[in-house]
């Protein structure tokens, strides 16, 4: 347990700080999540990789039970006005987040704790700085 308290103060954080990053990790990851549905409903990445495979029968059938499968998990969508417009590129633009998202996984999972451990820091330095002002009034 010495070495997992000595690596926290090496990086400046302190027991009572991980609730504040755990927080912090999941607002990251939510913005991670939301910034890659909104990329792929764009982009739509899949009609892009369709269009390159010739005779592309196989990715058409799996193209289908993968709508199906999102438009079922998205069923709370349909009081969304984009959704009632648009919801089988919403379920389509789904999936391809959760794919895009897995396959980057490598990248973002560390990408996110460096984050979060920068802006708990950030928070503890705000947090300080507004006790000393406070402090002296």
């Amino acid at each position: 347990m010495g070495r997992v308290r000595d690596f926290f103060d090496q990086c400046g954080l302190e027991p009572r700080d991980l609730p504040l990053a755990f927080v912090l990790h999941e607002v990251v990851s939510v913005a991670l999540a939301t910034a890659a549905w909104s990329f792929c409903y764009a982009a739509q990445p899949s009609r892009i990789v369709a269009r390159s495979i010739p005779h592309a029968t196989t990715t058409s059938a799996w193209m289908q039970r993968t709508t199906a499968a999102a438009e079922a998990k998205l069923q709370w969508t349909k009081r969304l006005p984009l959704a009632r417009k648009n919801g089988k590129r919403l379920a389509v633009s789904l999936a391809e987040s959760i794919a895009l998202r897995a396959g980057i996984k490598p990248i973002t999972f560390p990408g996110k704790m460096w984050a979060s451990w920068k802006l708990t820091l950030l928070f503890k330095k705000r947090q300080r700085r507004n006790s000393i002002q406070s402090a002296s009034s």
